[in-house]
C-alpha cells in the first residue's frame, strides 16, 4: 500500500489510470474528481482550489466478499491481487 498526499494539479497520469475510473485517462480523472471535490467542499464549507490536497493511495486486493444482495449488478468487482487506488480531498 502507498499513501502520498498531492495538490490536486499533480495527481499524475499513471495514478489516474491506477484509480482507472472512466477512461482511466488524467483529463477525466480530473473532471470527474472536481465535479465530487466540488461538491464536498461546498459541503464543508470550503472552495476547491488547482493546489488543494488530495490525499492518493494505492492498495492491493486481498480478499473480494460477496456482496450482501445482487440488488446492484453495475457495481464492478476487483479480483484479488489486483491493484485498486482511491482519492480524498484533505481537510
Amino acid at each position: 500500500m502507498s499513501l502520498s498526499i498531492v495538490p490536486y494539479n499533480e495527481v499524475t497520469a499513471e495514478y489516474a489510470a491506477i484509480e482507472g475510473e472512466g477512461d482511466g485517462s488524467l483529463e477525466y480523472w480530473r473532471r470527474a474528481h472536481w465535479n465530487y471535490f466540488s461538491r464536498e467542499c461546498k459541503r464543508i464549507g470550503r472552495e476547491p482550489t488547482e493546489s488543494m490536497s488530495v490525499i492518493c493511495s494505492v492498495f492491493e486486493v486481498l480478499h473480494v466478499l460477496p456482496p450482501p444482495s445482487e440488488a446492484n449488478p453495475s457495481i464492478e468487482r476487483t479480483s484479488p491481487g489486483e491493484r485498486g487506488a482511491a482519492s480524498h480531498v484533505k481537510r
